[in-house]
């Protein structure tokens, strides 16, 4: 059994596309479920509550890569803060604000405008030079994507209405695109290691910003549904899609 295990494994891990296919279904699951718990859970709670929890689940399984890791992570600690404050810190606290007053629908439409800005910022930052099969490949992935968010009616978009958490989810999109684009720079560690060390990162930049919506009242309302919606979250888009991406 463990053979078998250890092949299946193996067999994921060398199919990229496969793990990418999983990552943006669970990453749309993350913002359908944030829209739906809006008025359950206020949304830097949501976003410091996935990752707490995704981070005692993942420190286990971490913690002997992290012990080996310590002296690299401690040497490259400014790239880790910045990927830590805008992958983990940053994104997702913007997504779910955006989505307390847009669509789940407006804002996967919004990110599926992420791998066109990741070129393009790939190109600026780092020189890249862009090939024709990649900008085929990234209108093909948008007209994808549009057709199976929109149920195959493109004219749906002449019905969409814009309003400020478009905006909110517009940031978001930007400063995922420059995580993605500077990840490159990330040490060269075990995964796990990287993840549990953006993962406290993330949690701590988001802590004061949760302070302020407790001192403001905001309480996340205890139901099936609040806990239900992070125990998605914390699990699907945050540690299994994070570490297929």
């Amino acid at each position: 059994m463990p053979a078998l295990l250890e092949r299946m494994t193996g067999w994921v891990w060398s199919r990229p596309y496969l793990l990418l296919t999983f990552t943006a279904l669970f990453w749309a699951g993350n913002s359908i479920v944030g829209r739906a718990a809006r008025d359950v859970m206020p949304p830097v709670a949501l976003a410091w509550w996935r990752w707490a929890l995704a981070f005692l689940l993942l420190l286990p399984f971490a913690w002997p890569h992290l012990r080996r890791d310590f002296a690299t992570l401690k040497t490259h600690w400014r790239w880790l803060l910045l990927l830590g404050a805008l992958g983990i810190g940053t994104f997702n606290t913007l997504l779910y604000t955006g989505l307390q007053t847009t669509t789940a629908v407006n804002g996967l439409l919004l990110q599926s405008m992420q791998p066109a800005l990741i070129l393009m910022l790939g190109a600026l930052v780092f020189g890249e030079y862009v090939r024709l099969p990649q900008v085929i490949g990234i209108c093909l992935s948008i007209t994808g994507a549009l057709m199976i968010i929109l149920g195959g009616d493109l004219s749906s978009l002449l019905e969409l209405e814009s309003n400020s958490g478009d905006l909110v989810i517009c940031v978001a999109v930007v400063v995922w695109s420059f995580y993605s684009v500077l990840l490159r720079k990330r040490p060269a560690v075990h995964p796990l290691s990287f993840l549990a060390a953006t993962f406290v990162i993330g949690i701590v930049v988001i802590a004061p910003f949760y302070l302020a919506e407790i001192i403001d009242g905001r309480l996340i309302e205890s139901s099936s549904e609040s806990w239900m919606a992070i125990g998605y979250v914390c699990l699907f888009p945050s540690l299994i899609a994070y570490l297929f991406f």
